[in-house]
């Protein structure tokens, strides 16, 4: 658990000393202008930003080895130094919070840290079925070789393109070999509860929608300390984007406060978004949504090309994310059936094979079996293919009316037809109306691509949290009251939450490491020479972290563009497509 906490606070101070060194010259920081919390929050989630961008074109020509590492800590360094300059000049801020709110923050932080390094620092295998299925080798692929052109050809899986496995290769190296998926998860958990605690009990500058926000999110940030184990899946850490990019928005006054702070809100806000969508593009609309208002108030500040400077970065994230599914898959949206490329490498868009495992390589067919399964997760999820939304819609419901996420829709739905009743209200509240627009906007693209309650988790919680706030903002309460009442309400809670037991089994300097299956060689009868043997896992889907390359389903139509050379890639040889395919 010790050893979780240590990696964490190197990735703390890695991502905070990258990203000052952008959001500084940006908003013009120095020594002379001080330093607040929101500084560092802002420069920690920058610096992921801008460490995921450049990943994205580094990976294209060279594999993400330890010399990346120790390139971005060299990188840092300077940052950090500059920070710390920040910080001894600091400005004091126009009210201080009282003394027992410093104490509750750190405390509850402390306890919240202390859950979450306990769950992230069991011994053993993670456990996590998509990590060992595919996120490990994925991660291994990004660390031996660059970009490899058709990759998904070899196991369809493996081009699902994740800025948030491009990171876990980056950290997976030296004494955290193999252990990405223990040391990863938690360090995003606990800056996005520190962040929320922080603007609901100490910002003094924040506005009363930004804190009410922030306070109806720490449901959600605890829900992920008390359920978070050793896994690589990056639903919630594109979620977790998504919902500081909406606490920017809420935070901006462009009418009132500084050019500067305007400038500073709308690119960590336009970033954040960005990196939701390269992680996983759940949160698509959203982001498109942000995107368009983030480029509008841009364009209206005074800075000469202000809105230049706070697209570029969000541009290049979705450049590479762009790059690297065309060499990945052939496809520009890859695993979506959008934008095939022209290439002798793209995943065939359908295939006429009967073999197990074969409609895994192709596009459409594959793409319709994910939807098939999140509409109908279980033995029967074929049955989603066939009719239309009646067909899914019904089992889909009898499944999951139980569940909370619903609930969280049906009462954001009530707080927002209360919310928006005519009455007098406190604060503005147009850029929170937008917010619950894209939140809802984005809810139904859940729905009609791929409605399993896990992809949709925190876009549920959000929209609760903002249709909360608008009800508060409509009737008005003691602020200050209620704010003491829900800490101490928290603090008597916290124990009492779902899976807060102390986990058994925890390693204090020794933590788990990747699954290595027990695995057989099996030779691909393509004709090509030298032949190609590919790694079968036994009995079983998942390789885990075993050598390259490997598959669960070799088929024979599978060639290397150049026999014996895997960093040049695959392709699948064309067969005959008959209607029965499709």
């Amino acid at each position: 658990m010790l050893f979780v906490i240590l990696a964490w606070c190197v990735q703390i101070l890695l991502l905070s000393g990258i990203g000052w060194l952008v959001y500084a010259r940006l908003c013009h920081l120095n020594s002379a202008t001080g330093w607040c919390a929101r500084d560092f929050f802002r420069s920690f989630w920058i610096g992921w930003g801008v460490l995921l961008a450049v990943a994205q074109f580094v990976t294209l020509f060279f594999p993400l080895k330890g010399l990346c590492l120790l390139l971005a800590g060299s990188v840092a360094l300077p940052g950090l130094w500059w920070q710390a300059r920040a910080v001894r000049a600091r400005v004091a801020t126009a009210a201080a919070a009282p003394r027992w709110k410093h104490y509750v923050f750190w405390i509850l932080l402390a306890l919240c840290a202390l859950r979450l390094a306990a769950g992230l620092g069991m011994l053993g295998w993670s456990g996590a079925y998509d990590s060992d299925l595919y996120h490990f080798n994925s991660v291994r692929w990004a660390k031996e070789y660059p970009a490899v052109p058709g990759l998904a050809n070899l196991f369809s899986p493996l081009g699902v393109n994740s800025t948030y496995l491009l990171y876990a290769a980056i950290m997976d190296h030296g004494c955290y070999y193999r252990e990405a998926a223990w040391i990863v998860p938690g360090v995003f958990v606990v800056m996005f509860v520190a962040q929320l605690l922080w603007t609901w009990l100490l910002e003094t500058a924040a506005n009363q929608r930004t804190r009410l926000c922030a306070s109806l999110l720490l449901a959600y940030a605890l829900l992920q300390v008390c359920d978070t184990v050793p896994s690589l899946y990056y639903d919630r850490p594109a979620a977790i984007c998504l919902c500081l990019a909406v606490l920017e928005l809420l935070h901006l006054e462009p009418a009132s406060a500084p050019p500067r702070e305007t400038l500073a809100g709308l690119f960590a806000l336009l970033l954040l978004a960005a990196v939701s969508v390269s992680i996983k593009p759940v949160g698509l609309v959203a982001t498109a949504l942000l995107g368009a208002l983030g480029f509008v108030l841009a364009w209206r500040l005074p800075q000469r090309a202000a809105w230049l400077r706070v697209l570029v970065l969000p541009a290049a994230l979705a450049a590479g994310m762009l790059a690297r599914n065309a060499i990945l898959s052939g496809w520009l949206l890859y695993p979506a059936p959008h934008g095939q490329l022209p290439v002798s490498w793209a995943v065939p868009e359908r295939t006429a094979s009967v073999e197990p495992g074969a409609v895994m390589h192709t596009v459409r067919n594959g793409y319709a079996m994910f939807r098939a399964w999140a509409r109908q997760p279980g033995p029967g999820y074929l049955e989603a293919l066939r009719g239309g939304p009646w067909q899914w819609l019904r089992p889909w419901w009898q499944k999951n009316h139980h569940a909370v996420e619903l609930k969280l829709l049906g009462g954001g739905l009530l707080f927002l037809v209360l919310g928006l009743l005519p009455g007098r209200r406190r604060a503005p509240a147009g850029l929170l109306h937008f917010a619950v627009l894209l939140t809802g906007a984005n809810l139904a693209f859940w729905f009609f691509t791929a409605p399993d309650l896990r992809f949709g988790e925190g876009y549920f919680w959000l929209w609760f949290a903002l249709t909360g706030t608008l009800l508060l903002l409509r009737f008005g309460s003691p602020r200050h009251a209620l704010e003491r009442a829900g800490t101490l309400a928290l603090i008597a809670l916290l124990p009492a939450q779902p899976g807060w037991a102390w986990p058994e089994n925890i390693g204090w300097w020794q933590i788990g490491h990747a699954l290595e299956a027990n695995y057989h060689t099996v030779q691909i009868h393509n004709g090509q020479q030298p032949p190609l043997y590919v790694l079968v896992p036994d009995g079983d889907d998942r390789a885990g972290d075993i050598p390259l390359p490997n598959t669960p389903y070799p088929q024979d139509a599978l060639c290397c563009r150049v026999p014996g050379d895997l960093r040049q890639g695959f392709y699948v040889k064309p067969v005959a497509v008959t209607p029965a395919a499709n």
